[in-house]
């Protein structure tokens, strides 16, 4: 499969312990003050607003900007954690069950309190002007956290919502019907993956 293909193929979700990071300093916090969970509210790096919706069990936003057309039926918006805990957004299709790589955005952020938190199993931070997993913890299941991100390396999936961080959402699935005008970078960004869909972050795109 080359890299173009693996545009249309969608990438699941992932919310089992898998690798995760934790680089640069944590956001602009009182280290002192205790976090509430939350926030009801996040913002992707294209700034869409997302909120809480306890009715349909996840995230909606009212932004028309972020509407796409259904890939492999409706889409809806699902909170995803990289594989080395980037935190996204990302359009996915109730029938296909995963997330659509092409629609992922990682989540922005200027401090701690606007990344994902929920004591004592999901621990994040505001690094590098995006929501990351800390310390391992990113998420704990049963009191065993996810090893720090090997190399430097992020899941495929991750390097493509890095390098598209400021580009619109396709409009369309599968995402050869319609490709980001920096097509190129994130298909040489994919090609350099290595057999465990590990890979680095090109210079061009967004620094976890």
């Amino acid at each position: 499969m080359n890299a173009l293909e693996a545009y249309a193929r969608p990438l699941r979700a992932t919310w089992l312990p898998l690798l995760v990071l934790l680089v640069g300093c944590p956001g602009s916090d009182d280290d002192s003050a205790p976090r509430e969970p939350g926030p009801e509210h996040v913002t992707d790096t294209l700034g869409v607003v997302y909120r809480v919706d306890e009715e349909v069990g996840g995230y909606v936003t009212e932004d028309p900007s972020a509407v796409i057309a259904p890939c492999d039926g409706e889409p809806e918006f699902t909170f995803d954690w990289g594989r080395t805990g980037i935190a996204m957004m990302c359009a996915r299709s109730p029938e296909g069950g995963g997330s659509q790589a092409e629609t992922c955005r990682p989540l922005a952020c200027s401090r701690d309190a606007e990344c994902p938190f929920q004591p004592p199993h999901l621990d994040s931070a505001c690094i590098r002007g995006i929501c990351q997993c800390v310390s391992g913890a990113c998420p704990c299941v049963e009191d065993q956290c996810p090893p720090p991100r090997i190399d430097g390396l992020v899941s495929d999936e991750e390097v493509v919502a890095l390098c598209l961080h400021d580009t619109e959402r396709p409009g369309a699935c599968p995402w050869v019907l319609n490709p980001p005008p920096n097509i190129q970078l994130v298909a040489d960004a994919l090609d350099a993956c290595d057999e465990l869909e590990r890979c680095p972050v090109p210079s061009e795109c967004l620094q976890p």
